[in-house]
């Protein structure tokens, strides 16, 4: 009909697929760096502002840490990265030097955190030793991230020599004068702790 003129127009609209970012957690020693690797976009900014692929980070603990990857024409999507860090071994020793007389038992004992190690094969944190000499135990303890050591010495005394005088007869009522010798403190039955 007359005046009633109509025309048409295409346009096409382009969907951009918005980029995968893919970037692996990490597991490091303490004092270690790790170098995070984003992949899956075109350019990447991590949460401190850094543009840097791959990123090189010093954590004290462990720490996540966000990245944003862009294709370039303006889609952008994010992903979280973990860094997990593990503690270099530790060794605590209970005591240092463990006095005990001959004939006694030991119980050396340390604590850390990892497994244990000692030079007489125990891998307990107390070991039971029968030293007739004065020895020294050495110990590891030992993780994935490394080995600490010490040792623990076990001090053998041994044991006094006493000598008491000859064997004395008396008559019933009648009196002696025993008379012991040696190094060291005496102490008789009747709790007498002179000499004679």
């Amino acid at each position: 009909a007359i005046g009633s003129c109509s025309n048409t127009a295409m346009a096409s609209v382009d969907v951009i697929a918005t980029p995968t970012i893919i970037v692996a957690n990490q597991t490091i020693c303490s004092g270690n760096s790790a170098n995070l690797l984003a992949n899956g976009a075109l350019s990447y900014t991590w949460d401190s502002g850094s543009n840097a692929n791959p990123y090189n980070v010093n954590p004290l603990v462990s720490t996540s840490y966000f990245v944003t990857g862009s294709n370039g024409n303006g889609c952008t999507s994010s992903a979280q990265v973990s860094v997990d860090v593990l503690p270099l071994p530790t060794l605590n020793i209970a005591v240092g030097n463990i006095l005990i007389c001959l004939g006694d038992t030991a119980n050396p004992s340390v604590s850390g955190n990892g497994s244990y190690l000692w030079s007489t094969g125990g891998s307990n944190s107390t070991i039971t030793v029968f030293p007739t000499i004065t020895t020294v135990y050495n110990v590891s303890v030992y993780n994935s991230c490394g080995t600490t050591e010490g040792s623990v010495v076990v001090v053998v005394t041994t044991l006094p020599t006493i000598y008491v005088g000859k064997d004395t007869s008396i008559c019933i009522g009648g009196s002696a004068t025993l008379t012991a010798y040696g190094v060291g403190l005496f102490m008789w039955n009747d709790g007498s702790t002179s000499n004679t």
